[in-house]
């Protein structure tokens, strides 16, 4: 049975493949659209949507545009969001990491 739509699903978002996943799998959930419905709205297979939202593939830049599109972003704007949330997830476990060194 699948999960339902916008349910908690922990992403990797240390890596900007993992963290444009995570970008996706919002963009989508906020519509409350199934990675079907989503991937039929963009042009894509439901599963396929599915593996970039995991990151086990790398998003064309066909697909980076037709996302964006879908969003009414430039792609540049669709990769930007992806950056930002990288660059949160990095700072956030340097500093955790830095904490548990000054705490032994």
């Amino acid at each position: 049975m699948a999960r339902p739509i916008g349910a908690i699903v922990r992403r990797d978002t240390t890596t900007l493949r993992g963290a444009l996943g995570k970008v996706i799998t919002d963009l989508r959930s906020a519509k409350n659209l199934s990675q079907a419905e989503f991937g039929r709205l963009v042009g894509y297979d439901g599963s396929y949507v599915g593996e970039l939202e995991r990151a086990a593939k790398t998003m064309t830049l066909e697909v980076q545009e037709a996302v964006a599109s879908w969003a009414g972003m430039r792609p540049s704007q669709l990769l930007a969001r992806a950056e930002r949330l990288q660059s949160r997830t990095l700072k956030e476990r340097s500093s955790k990491a830095t904490a548990k060194r000054l705490n032994r």
